[in-house]
């Protein structure tokens, strides 16, 4: 495919069973808004690691078309996938509608993992030193992203629909890429750092110095 999925658009990904669709959308492309822009960036982030991929959300419902309703509830708040338009993605899709991204309300994968010789908190351009001495072994909730059939095959089995799986699925291959699955872990790691683990993205970016809406600009 020739197309090109950009910041907002919403997509199908169509199933390989029973051509089921789920839909999603784009909320930041690592690429292009943040290594692609002019901002000023900081190279210690942990976003070279998600250079190839977007961060999108993920809605409820499996459906037998490919226009989505007219109202979506979020099933998967955040997550890096590898291009939903790279010759990388086997799955089928297309982009069906657009909608404006509130970058007041993005939330990034939170992970803990070693970066510069210190085991840090990381969170979108945040990055926190921490007391953990082996981040694989606690809480083992390292940097990564996956494809988007792995993605596909979580919302499904999310919903209870294993069934239209194509292959073997395991489960942490969701849950082991965010903080946000672990939220007892989570809130010790905040609890240990002093920080309020309900502050959003945006108000601790911008306490650091990272504002998020220059790459929505």
């Amino acid at each position: 495919m020739n197309k090109k999925l950009n910041v907002g658009e919403l997509f199908y990904l169509k199933t390989q069973k029973e051509n089921k669709y789920i839909f999603g959308r784009v909320l930041f492309d690592v690429k292009k808004q943040y290594f692609n822009s002019k901002n000023k960036i900081d190279e210690e982030s942990y976003f070279d690691i998600y250079e190839d991929c977007q961060l999108v959300e993920i809605y409820k419902g499996i459906y037998n078309s490919e226009i989505p309703p007219n109202e979506l509830e979020v099933l998967i708040p955040r997550v890096f996938v590898i291009r939903i338009d790279s010759k990388e993605n086997n799955v089928k899709w297309d982009k069906v509608s657009h909608e404006n991204v509130d970058f007041k309300k993005i939330e990034f994968p939170e992970v803990v993992g070693e970066s510069y010789g210190e085991i840090r908190l990381m969170r979108g351009e945040i990055y926190i030193t921490t007391n953990i001495k082996n981040p694989v072994d606690y809480p083992g909730i390292l940097p990564s992203f996956e494809y988007p059939i792995v993605i596909l095959d979580a919302s499904l089995a999310l919903q209870n629909r294993e069934d239209l799986i194509d292959g073997e699925y395991f489960p942490d291959s969701l849950t082991d890429l965010d903080l946000y699955y672990h939220p007892e872990i989570r809130n010790k790691i905040y609890q240990d750092l002093g920080l309020d683990p309900d502050k959003s993205y945006y108000e601790l970016s911008k306490e650091m110095g990272f504002d998020l809406a220059r790459f929505y600009k």
